[in-house]
């Protein structure tokens, strides 16, 4: 049909508009030059809120905007402008855009995605606009769902402090799914609020003021969190009941029930935080707008930030346990305090690839054998965990107790050979054994390596010497047969015994201990541990592997 003959007879009533559009599946609208409204189908009035197409036509335009207001994607409300519609009036040959429609103040939106297409007249001038709304609202639901999940597990990770992450959490659901959020833990006989996130007014700042001097829910009281944490089901509370008022103020006092009246919260849905053993708590959401309830959506979605957060809460408590396990363990495995001898000056350090949790293999221990007499012992364990502790366990124990009987290298580290072997053929461990002998103003230092990383001697003009000589680790092969090198060292000399995870990323082995010690000149022991330290800490990448580093210097 020709453009002028069209807008002639689709302007002259409805008749030809509802043989195309009434019967549509999606809402239509048609505007005509002016951007005035001249037909909306049935579908298109329900979204707004009117019963028939002729009802939303005749009502004032006012009344329209005022039912509704209309936002992007982004929650900025939309101008008339930029409206589809008007933007293919404005001359645009096409527009699709997603628009969502909402009451004033309220946060729940439908959505749909409109597609406005213009009508020419002969000449090929817009004379007329058709909208077509496809209502997207469940994909919409889904999507913010996505994201909010993924927003909430970001919070429940962003430290290592439970009640600092639950806090973030209420963060993240108010005000995208309420109004009010509140976290409750089991603590003994009791559900401690630990998070709470509330509307910023006085009245909401009264009432968690309050709340506060509630915070402790007792188990098995007939109070919201204390009956789903005893039922483990979600509960949904729609209204406030004039019953549900009493028994408030009855249990709470006048105070209390006077201050959530005055809130006009319209409903509450409280949720389990549930683990294999039990529950571990609740979260409870509230909304005050009087226009939408938790639907089936809500429940699913609070539910599944429920598990997650139950989830965090759990790992976290496994980790403190582990924490505590492996700081027991880490303890256990490295001596108390380091040795004294004449004119030698002593330091240690020992430095997890993870700060919190985390049992390494690395070890190392100073033994004093007579007042002009000490070993240094450093070792690395493969492996990792609670295993490669008890590994680190039966090596010290070796080591030990071989070195107080004969301090000989091949008889030390045949030792640790037999007893790796005999306990786990797969094991590997290398060490630096060092002995470390005064003879009158002397000093004669033994060196012998399994498979480690040579210890270095700094001496006192800056020039670096590596000691030792490799020979197969420990635990590999049925004897080992050890070279034992012999060193004097001089006043003001340092000597430095490493594991392998003091090499910075990119480095070849040894490039890390020349950039770190070659050509420098330290006052004490303990300064060049500091100095290697701060080195593997200012790398961009940083370590890579445990670290155990023992150094000492001889006194002027």
């Amino acid at each position: 049909m020709p453009g002028d003959r069209f807008i002639e007879l689709a302007t002259s009533g409805r008749r030809v508009l509802d043989v195309l559009f009434r019967h549509a599946s999606e809402a239509v609208t048609v505007q005509e030059k002016s951007g005035r409204l001249i037909y909306a189908n049935d579908n298109a009035a329900a979204m707004v809120g009117f019963d028939t197409g002729e009802e939303m036509l005749s009502a004032d335009v006012s009344e329209i905007v005022a039912r509704f207001e209309m936002i992007d994607r982004s929650g900025e409300v939309l101008g008339v402008e930029t409206l589809p519609g008007r933007r293919v009036l404005a001359g645009e040959p096409f527009v699709e855009q997603v628009i969502g429609y909402r009451r004033p103040g309220s946060p729940r939106a439908r959505w749909s995605r409109v597609h406005a297409s213009p009508v020419k007249n002969d000449l090929g001038e817009v004379e007329m606009v058709i909208n077509f709304f496809l209502d997207i609202t469940e994909e919409m639901r889904r999507e913010e769902a996505r994201s909010l999940l993924a927003t909430a597990y970001e919070a429940l990770g962003s430290s290592l402090i439970v009640e600092r992450n639950l806090g973030a959490l209420a963060g993240v659901i108010v005000p995208q799914v309420g109004g009010w959020c509140a976290v409750h833990l089991v603590d003994g006989a009791n559900l401690a609020l630990v998070a709470a996130v509330y509307p910023e007014t006085g009245t909401g700042e009264a009432f968690v003021h309050l709340s506060g001097e509630h915070s402790l829910v007792p188990l098995g009281s007939d109070r919201l969190q204390a009956r789903v944490a005893s039922t483990h089901d979600v509960e949904l509370i729609t209204s406030e009941t004039p019953e549900m008022m009493r028994e408030a103020e009855a249990r709470e006092g006048a105070e209390f029930a006077a201050l959530v009246e005055a809130l006009q919260i319209h409903s509450v849905v409280c949720v389990p935080l549930l683990v294999r053993d039990g529950v571990m708590g609740t979260l409870t959401v509230a909304r005050g707008h009087p226009d939408f309830e938790f639907d089936s959506y809500d429940l699913e979605l609070l539910t599944a930030v429920a598990d997650r957060a139950a989830t965090s809460l759990e790992n976290a408590r496994l980790y403190e346990r582990e924490h505590e396990m492996a700081e027991t363990l880490q303890k256990g495995l490295m001596p108390r305090f380091l040795p004294e001898l004449p004119r030698v000056d002593f330091a240690a350090r020992y430095r997890p690839l993870s700060q919190v949790g985390h049992v390494g293999g690395d070890f190392y221990d100073v033994l004093s054998l007579s007042p002009s007499r000490c070993a240094v012992i450093v070792g690395d364990i493969a492996g990792k965990g609670v295993s490669a502790s008890a590994a680190v366990g039966l090596a010290r124990y070796t080591l030990r107790s071989t070195v107080n009987l004969d301090q000989r290298a091949a008889v030390v580290i045949g030792a640790l050979n037999e007893a790796l072997l005999h306990d786990d053929p797969e094991r590997m461990c290398t060490v630096a054994y060092l002995l470390l002998d005064q003879d009158n103003e002397r000093f004669l230092l033994k060196v012998a390596l399994a498979g480690h990383p040579p210890p270095v001697l700094l001496r006192v003009n800056g020039e670096l010497e590596y000691l030792g000589r490799p020979c197969p680790p420990a635990g590999i092969l049925p004897s080992i047969d050890p070279v034992e090198d012999e060193y004097w060292l001089s006043p003001g000399d340092i000597v430095v015994v490493y594991t392998d995870g003091f090499n910075l990323p990119g480095d070849i082995p040894p490039e890390s201990i020349n950039k770190a010690l070659k050509r420098r000149h330290f006052e004490s022991a303990d300064s060049v541990l500091d100095h290697m330290l701060k080195l593997l800490d200012d790398h961009p990448e940083g370590a890579r592997d445990d670290l155990a580093l023992v150094a000492f210097r001889i006194r002027p």
